[in-house]
Protein backbone atom coordinates (compact mmCIF):
# COMPACT_ATOMS: atom_id res chain seq x y z
CA UNK A 1 0.00 0.00 0.00
CA UNK A 2 1.31 3.44 -0.88
CA UNK A 3 2.58 5.55 1.97
CA UNK A 4 1.02 8.77 0.76
CA UNK A 5 1.20 11.96 2.82
CA UNK A 6 -1.90 13.44 4.34
CA UNK A 7 -2.90 16.79 2.86
CA UNK A 8 -5.42 17.83 5.54
CA UNK A 9 -2.94 18.61 8.28
CA UNK A 10 -3.53 21.78 10.24
CA UNK A 11 -2.07 24.90 8.67
CA UNK A 12 -1.70 26.58 12.04
CA UNK A 13 0.98 25.99 14.70
CA UNK A 14 0.31 26.96 18.31
CA UNK A 15 0.95 30.68 17.85
CA UNK A 16 -1.15 30.98 14.68
CA UNK A 17 -4.87 30.64 15.30
CA UNK A 18 -7.27 29.93 12.39
CA UNK A 19 -8.99 33.00 10.90
CA UNK A 20 -12.40 34.09 12.05
CA UNK A 21 -15.16 35.02 9.67
CA UNK A 22 -15.87 38.73 9.36
CA UNK A 23 -18.59 40.25 7.20
CA UNK A 24 -16.49 43.35 6.57
CA UNK A 25 -13.58 41.33 5.13
CA UNK A 26 -15.87 39.31 2.89
CA UNK A 27 -17.28 42.49 1.35
CA UNK A 28 -13.88 43.74 0.18
CA UNK A 29 -11.87 42.85 -2.95
CA UNK A 30 -8.65 41.51 -1.44
CA UNK A 31 -5.53 40.18 -3.11
CA UNK A 32 -2.71 37.71 -2.49
CA UNK A 33 0.70 39.19 -1.78
CA UNK A 34 3.73 37.39 -3.16
CA UNK A 35 6.75 38.21 -1.02
CA UNK A 36 8.25 37.58 -3.55
CA UNK A 37 9.55 35.70 -6.59
CA UNK A 38 11.92 38.51 -7.62
CA UNK A 39 14.12 38.55 -4.51
CA UNK A 40 14.25 37.11 -0.99
CA UNK A 41 12.41 39.48 1.35
CA UNK A 42 12.47 37.21 4.44
CA UNK A 43 16.23 36.75 4.16
CA UNK A 44 17.36 40.28 3.28
CA UNK A 45 14.48 42.76 3.61
CA UNK A 46 12.42 41.53 6.56
CA UNK A 47 12.58 44.86 8.40
CA UNK A 48 11.40 46.75 5.32
CA UNK A 49 8.50 44.34 4.94
CA UNK A 50 7.43 44.70 8.58
CA UNK A 51 7.69 48.48 8.32
CA UNK A 52 5.42 48.42 5.26
CA UNK A 53 2.80 46.19 6.89
CA UNK A 54 2.73 48.59 9.85
CA UNK A 55 2.17 51.48 7.44
CA UNK A 56 -0.43 49.49 5.51
CA UNK A 57 0.96 49.87 2.01
CA UNK A 58 4.03 49.78 -0.20
CA UNK A 59 4.94 50.99 -3.68
CA UNK A 60 5.99 48.76 -6.53
CA UNK A 61 7.38 49.90 -9.90
CA UNK A 62 6.53 47.74 -12.89
CA UNK A 63 9.95 46.54 -14.10
CA UNK A 64 8.81 46.52 -17.72
CA UNK A 65 6.65 49.63 -18.10
CA UNK A 66 8.00 51.72 -15.24
CA UNK A 67 4.57 52.67 -13.85
CA UNK A 68 4.52 52.92 -10.05
CA UNK A 69 1.67 51.26 -8.16
CA UNK A 70 0.45 51.61 -4.61
CA UNK A 71 -0.25 48.19 -3.08
CA UNK A 72 -2.43 47.92 -0.01
CA UNK A 73 -0.95 45.77 2.75
CA UNK A 74 -3.85 46.29 5.12
CA UNK A 75 -4.78 42.94 6.69
CA UNK A 76 -8.35 43.20 5.40
CA UNK A 77 -7.01 43.63 1.84
CA UNK A 78 -4.63 40.66 1.97
CA UNK A 79 -6.16 37.25 1.42
CA UNK A 80 -2.77 35.76 2.23
CA UNK A 81 0.94 36.46 2.05
CA UNK A 82 3.04 33.87 0.22
CA UNK A 83 6.67 33.97 1.32
CA UNK A 84 9.42 32.61 -0.94
CA UNK A 85 12.77 32.23 0.81
CA UNK A 86 15.96 30.30 1.32
CA UNK A 87 16.34 31.70 4.83
CA UNK A 88 13.26 32.47 6.90
CA UNK A 89 15.16 33.16 10.13
CA UNK A 90 15.17 37.01 9.97
CA UNK A 91 11.38 37.04 9.57
CA UNK A 92 10.45 34.44 12.19
CA UNK A 93 10.45 36.85 15.18
CA UNK A 94 7.85 38.96 13.37
CA UNK A 95 5.32 36.18 12.65
CA UNK A 96 3.39 36.56 15.92
CA UNK A 97 3.00 40.30 15.22
CA UNK A 98 1.68 39.59 11.73
CA UNK A 99 -0.78 37.07 13.09
CA UNK A 100 -1.96 39.39 15.87
CA UNK A 101 -2.65 42.09 13.31
CA UNK A 102 -4.81 39.77 11.21
CA UNK A 103 -2.52 38.52 8.43
CA UNK A 104 -2.67 34.96 7.16
CA UNK A 105 0.22 33.21 5.48
CA UNK A 106 0.93 29.68 4.20
CA UNK A 107 4.46 30.27 5.54
CA UNK A 108 3.44 28.03 8.43
CA UNK A 109 2.85 25.16 6.00
CA UNK A 110 6.33 24.37 4.73
CA UNK A 111 6.34 23.75 0.99
CA UNK A 112 9.84 22.52 0.29
CA UNK A 113 11.18 23.51 -3.11
CA UNK A 114 13.98 21.44 -4.58
CA UNK A 115 14.40 23.51 -7.67
CA UNK A 116 15.47 24.26 -10.20
CA UNK A 117 17.13 20.94 -10.95
CA UNK A 118 20.25 21.63 -13.01
CA UNK A 119 21.75 18.56 -14.68
CA UNK A 120 25.38 19.30 -15.55
CA UNK A 121 28.84 17.71 -15.29
CA UNK A 122 29.11 19.35 -11.86
CA UNK A 123 25.59 18.35 -10.78
CA UNK A 124 24.83 15.03 -12.52
CA UNK A 125 21.82 12.90 -11.55
CA UNK A 126 23.80 11.11 -8.83
CA UNK A 127 24.47 14.48 -7.17
CA UNK A 128 20.74 15.20 -7.01
CA UNK A 129 19.92 11.74 -5.69
CA UNK A 130 22.38 12.12 -2.82
CA UNK A 131 21.39 15.72 -2.12
CA UNK A 132 17.66 14.99 -2.23
CA UNK A 133 18.12 11.98 0.02
CA UNK A 134 19.93 14.04 2.64
CA UNK A 135 17.45 16.92 2.56
CA UNK A 136 14.32 14.77 2.50
CA UNK A 137 15.57 12.81 5.52
CA UNK A 138 16.12 16.08 7.40
CA UNK A 139 12.63 17.35 6.44
CA UNK A 140 10.73 14.13 7.02
CA UNK A 141 7.70 14.90 9.19
CA UNK A 142 8.07 18.68 8.73
CA UNK A 143 6.40 18.90 5.32
CA UNK A 144 4.08 16.83 3.17
CA UNK A 145 5.05 18.38 -0.17
CA UNK A 146 8.11 18.87 -2.31
CA UNK A 147 7.97 21.11 -5.39
CA UNK A 148 10.54 20.57 -8.11
CA UNK A 149 11.23 21.89 -11.58
CA UNK A 150 13.94 21.57 -14.17
CA UNK A 151 15.90 24.70 -14.96
CA UNK A 152 14.74 27.00 -17.75
CA UNK A 153 17.05 29.26 -19.69
CA UNK A 154 16.45 33.00 -19.46
CA UNK A 155 18.49 35.88 -20.76
CA UNK A 156 19.71 36.60 -17.22
CA UNK A 157 20.95 33.10 -16.47
CA UNK A 158 21.89 31.71 -19.88
CA UNK A 159 25.56 32.71 -19.77
CA UNK A 160 26.14 31.31 -16.27
CA UNK A 161 24.39 28.04 -17.03
CA UNK A 162 26.30 27.53 -20.27
CA UNK A 163 29.53 27.84 -18.28
CA UNK A 164 28.35 24.86 -16.23
CA UNK A 165 27.91 22.83 -19.37
CA UNK A 166 24.29 22.04 -18.56
CA UNK A 167 22.52 19.24 -20.27
CA UNK A 168 19.20 17.55 -19.71
CA UNK A 169 18.24 14.76 -22.07
CA UNK A 170 14.64 13.68 -21.62
CA UNK A 171 15.64 10.16 -20.59
CA UNK A 172 17.94 11.46 -17.84
CA UNK A 173 15.20 13.78 -16.57
CA UNK A 174 12.61 11.04 -16.57
CA UNK A 175 14.81 8.61 -14.64
CA UNK A 176 15.72 11.26 -12.09
CA UNK A 177 12.11 12.40 -11.69
CA UNK A 178 10.95 8.84 -11.03
CA UNK A 179 13.73 8.25 -8.48
CA UNK A 180 12.93 11.50 -6.64
CA UNK A 181 9.21 10.67 -6.55
CA UNK A 182 9.95 7.28 -5.02
CA UNK A 183 12.27 8.82 -2.44
CA UNK A 184 9.78 11.55 -1.53
CA UNK A 185 6.97 9.02 -1.20
CA UNK A 186 9.07 6.93 1.18
CA UNK A 187 9.48 10.02 3.39
CA UNK A 188 5.76 10.81 3.51
CA UNK A 189 5.91 13.57 0.89
CA UNK A 190 4.10 14.07 -2.40
CA UNK A 191 6.13 15.36 -5.34
CA UNK A 192 4.79 18.31 -7.36
CA UNK A 193 6.28 19.20 -10.74
CA UNK A 194 6.34 22.91 -11.57
CA UNK A 195 5.85 24.25 -15.12
CA UNK A 196 6.47 20.92 -16.84
CA UNK A 197 4.13 18.26 -18.10
CA UNK A 198 4.28 15.04 -16.10
CA UNK A 199 5.73 12.44 -18.52
CA UNK A 200 3.38 9.51 -19.12
CA UNK A 201 6.27 7.07 -18.80
CA UNK A 202 6.98 8.42 -15.31
CA UNK A 203 3.35 8.74 -14.22
CA UNK A 204 2.68 5.08 -14.99
CA UNK A 205 5.84 3.73 -13.38
CA UNK A 206 5.85 4.97 -9.82
CA UNK A 207 4.19 7.10 -7.11
CA UNK A 208 1.82 9.83 -8.20
CA UNK A 209 3.43 13.10 -9.29
CA UNK A 210 1.22 16.17 -9.08
CA UNK A 211 1.09 19.39 -11.05
CA UNK A 212 2.55 22.12 -8.86
CA UNK A 213 0.66 25.28 -8.02
CA UNK A 214 3.00 27.41 -5.95
CA UNK A 215 0.34 30.04 -5.25
CA UNK A 216 -2.18 27.26 -4.66
CA UNK A 217 -5.89 28.15 -4.63
CA UNK A 218 -6.75 25.12 -2.50
CA UNK A 219 -4.28 26.11 0.23
CA UNK A 220 -5.41 29.72 0.08
CA UNK A 221 -9.03 28.65 0.55
CA UNK A 222 -7.99 26.64 3.62
CA UNK A 223 -6.36 29.75 5.03
CA UNK A 224 -9.33 32.01 4.32
CA UNK A 225 -12.53 29.93 4.46
CA UNK A 226 -14.53 33.07 5.30
CA UNK A 227 -13.92 34.59 1.83
CA UNK A 228 -16.10 33.58 -1.15
CA UNK A 229 -12.94 33.50 -3.23
CA UNK A 230 -12.77 33.68 -7.00
CA UNK A 231 -9.08 33.12 -7.56
CA UNK A 232 -8.02 33.99 -11.09
CA UNK A 233 -5.46 31.71 -12.78
CA UNK A 234 -2.39 33.78 -13.59
CA UNK A 235 0.49 31.69 -14.93
CA UNK A 236 3.91 33.33 -14.84
CA UNK A 237 5.18 31.07 -17.65
CA UNK A 238 3.88 28.13 -19.72
CA UNK A 239 2.71 25.28 -17.52
CA UNK A 240 2.41 27.40 -14.37
CA UNK A 241 -0.62 26.56 -12.22
CA UNK A 242 -0.55 29.61 -9.92
CA UNK A 243 -3.40 32.00 -9.27
CA UNK A 244 -3.01 35.76 -9.43
CA UNK A 245 -0.85 37.45 -6.81
CA UNK A 246 0.87 40.81 -6.49
CA UNK A 247 4.64 40.52 -6.35
CA UNK A 248 6.18 43.34 -4.30
CA UNK A 249 9.82 42.46 -4.93
CA UNK A 250 12.44 44.01 -7.19
CA UNK A 251 14.87 42.47 -9.65
CA UNK A 252 18.62 42.62 -8.96
CA UNK A 253 18.27 42.75 -5.17
CA UNK A 254 18.85 39.15 -3.98
CA UNK A 255 22.28 38.44 -2.48
CA UNK A 256 22.32 34.65 -2.73
CA UNK A 257 23.99 34.76 -6.15
CA UNK A 258 22.47 31.53 -7.50
CA UNK A 259 23.86 30.59 -10.91
CA UNK A 260 20.39 29.65 -12.18
CA UNK A 261 18.72 32.88 -11.01
CA UNK A 262 16.42 34.59 -13.52
CA UNK A 263 15.93 37.68 -11.32
CA UNK A 264 19.51 39.01 -11.21
CA UNK A 265 21.69 40.17 -14.06
CA UNK A 266 24.70 39.97 -11.73
CA UNK A 267 25.52 39.60 -8.06
CA UNK A 268 27.45 42.89 -8.23
CA UNK A 269 24.30 44.74 -9.28
CA UNK A 270 22.32 43.09 -6.47
CA UNK A 271 24.92 44.04 -3.85
CA UNK A 272 24.94 47.64 -5.07
CA UNK A 273 21.17 47.88 -4.83
CA UNK A 274 21.15 46.23 -1.42
CA UNK A 275 23.47 48.93 -0.08
CA UNK A 276 21.18 51.62 -1.51
CA UNK A 277 18.12 50.03 0.05
CA UNK A 278 16.33 52.10 2.71
CA UNK A 279 14.22 50.05 5.16
CA UNK A 280 12.15 53.18 5.86
CA UNK A 281 11.25 53.78 2.20
CA UNK A 282 7.88 52.76 0.77
CA UNK A 283 9.58 50.96 -2.11
CA UNK A 284 12.01 48.04 -1.76
CA UNK A 285 14.50 49.55 -4.20
CA UNK A 286 14.17 53.13 -5.42
CA UNK A 287 15.73 53.57 -8.87
CA UNK A 288 17.61 56.80 -9.55
CA UNK A 289 14.79 58.11 -11.77
CA UNK A 290 12.50 58.13 -8.70
CA UNK A 291 14.94 59.83 -6.34
CA UNK A 292 13.13 62.50 -4.34
CA UNK A 293 9.78 61.73 -6.00
CA UNK A 294 6.60 61.61 -3.91
CA UNK A 295 5.44 58.19 -5.07
CA UNK A 296 1.86 58.69 -3.91
CA UNK A 297 1.61 61.60 -6.33
CA UNK A 298 2.33 59.38 -9.33
CA UNK A 299 1.20 55.93 -8.17
CA UNK A 300 -1.84 54.06 -9.41
CA UNK A 301 -3.75 51.73 -7.09
CA UNK A 302 -3.26 48.04 -7.66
Amino acid sequence: MENRPTENRSLYPDFISPPRSTGEAAARHPHIISAPRRTDIPAFYAQWFINRTRAGHCHWPNPFGGQVYRVSLQPEDCIAIVFWTRNARPLLPHLPELRNRGYRFPFVLVLWRYDPVVISPITPPDYHLKNFDQLSRALEGATGRCYISFVDLYRKNERSLHRLGTYGEQEARHELLLALAQMANARGMSLHLCCDEIPAVVASAGPAIHKARCVDPDLIRQLRPEFPLRLEPKPTRPGCGCVRSIDIGAYNTCLFGCVYCYANTSLRAAVARYHRHDPADTILYRPPRLAGVNLDAIARPL
